[in-house]
């Protein structure tokens, strides 16, 4: 009889622990998907009724006086101008982008300390495919301190031929391409290996704006 209890209980026991060997550490019963760390609401969280604000100011203030100034410089432009509104970036796209950054910048050392928003312009030279020159954008870049220079500023990773990466400012780059493109005399050390960009584009254009409705937020 006692032998008989004794087996009861490691029978019991052994159930136990194979019942919480089984479970997934992280999930939470009945669901598939991990339980995700709560993230307390960010500094930059604005209302709705705020955001709708920002982007009726720069419809009356900004974008009606762009478009009724270039449509004057260039009337013969069939169907007219529509200044760009707003531009999309796919969220896992966005997503992806960050942690590439991160990726690479780890590998000089580095670490961003914020992504800059340009604004630009599509040129004639431009490489987005499908998309006619004249059209507002932004493309992004990561920033960081360097030494000597006031503030955070853009930057880029230079690839030496051994395969070490240093991350170097934007500014930098374009001087250098600059001088060799000048003189031979002035190739810079900076060109003789490879360059990895951190800068990011490729965003989605709205089609134009709705009739007598410049200024929908949504």
């Amino acid at each position: 009889m006692k032998n008989l209890k004794i087996t009861s209980i490691l029978l019991t026991a052994l159930l136990c622990i194979t019942a919480c060997a089984e479970k997934p550490t992280g999930e939470t019963p009945g669901h598939d998907e991990p339980v995700m760390d709560t993230v307390p609401e960010p500094d930059i969280i604005i209302s709705v009724l705020a955001a709708d604000s920002l982007y009726r100011n720069y419809g009356s203030d900004r974008a009606s006086f762009l478009e009724e100034a270039i449509n004057e410089q260039n009337p013969d432009v069939e169907d007219g101008y529509n200044p760009t509104r707003f531009v999309t970036v796919e969220f896992d796209v966005l997503s992806d982008y960050l942690k590439f950054v991160s990726q690479q910048s780890a590998k000089a050392g580095i670490k961003p300390k914020g992504i800059r928003f340009y604004l630009g312009q599509i040129g004639s030279e431009s490489e987005t495919e499908g998309i006619d020159p004249g059209p507002e954008t932004i493309f992004f870049n990561p920033t960081a301190a360097f030494p000597g220079i006031t503030g955070d500023i853009s930057y880029a990773l230079q690839i030496d031929p051994a395969g070490n990466y240093r991350a170097v400012t934007v500014g930098s780059i374009i001087d250098a391409a600059s001088k060799t493109q000048q003189s031979q005399k002035g190739a810079n050390l900076l060109l003789q290996g490879g360059i990895q960009s951190l800068a990011g584009d490729r965003v989605g254009f709205p089609p134009p704006p709705h009739p007598g409705d410049e200024n929908d937020y949504h």
